[in-house]
């Protein structure tokens, strides 16, 4: 089952950037163009969650959706 939540998103994130740390000339061009399609799909999946939010702070709800919560280290949920 793939793990489709912010915390995975971020590790996402820092993977590409990585990738595009540790390319060769060669490959540099490619990876930024993926590293750039990443960051345009994570801030999309970013704004969608913080509609998310936006909306349990409307309806004045007390529990988050887990879909919307970020998991620490320790497995603790944050927000």
């Amino acid at each position: 089952m793939k793990n489709n939540s912010l915390a995975a998103l971020n590790n996402h994130l820092f993977e590409a950037l990585e990738r595009v740390q540790q390319a060769s000339p060669e490959e540099l061009e490619q990876e930024i163009s993926r590293a750039k399609t990443v960051s345009d799909i994570g801030d999309k999946i970013i704004r969608n969650a913080a509609l998310g939010l936006k909306a349990v702070e409307i309806l004045g709800k007390t529990e988050v959706p887990s879909e919307l919560r970020i998991e620490t280290v320790h497995g603790q949920n944050q927000i």
